[in-house]
């Protein structure tokens, strides 16, 4: 979602969700991770409402209404097509597919997927 411009190739999913996270120790440490991500979250939220803004698409006008629409759906892990994030604002427009910058590149970024398949 950086960026002037935003795509998604057709065919993609997007997803939202919370933050999530792990914690050792005692339960102050414990408490002190949750207020962490609990502050990832309203974070998170902010930047998902600000980019629906930005592209036009709050629901129904309304920050608060998209606010709430968008935290369930962090709550919920959505997952949304390509086109879907562009109705609902996430994407500005759904593309054909990607395009490597250069050779070298989509040679590198083919070696890594090798090394995780």
């Amino acid at each position: 979602m950086a960026g002037k411009s935003t795509s998604i190739a057709k065919g993609s999913l997007f997803m939202i969700h919370n933050a999530s996270g792990g914690a050792y120790g005692e339960s102050e440490d414990l408490r002190k991770t949750a207020d962490l991500l609990d502050l990832v979250d309203e974070n998170l939220t902010n930047i998902y409402v600000d980019t629906i803004e930005k592209n036009g698409k709050l629901i129904n006008g309304s920050r608060e209404e998209t606010k709430r629409q968008v935290i369930e759906w962090q709550n919920n892990e959505t997952f949304f097509t390509a086109e879907q994030a562009v109705q609902y604002g996430f994407i500005q427009k759904v593309v054909e597919g990607v395009e490597f910058v250069n050779k070298i590149q989509a040679q590198k970024i083919n070696i890594l997927a090798n090394e995780y398949g």
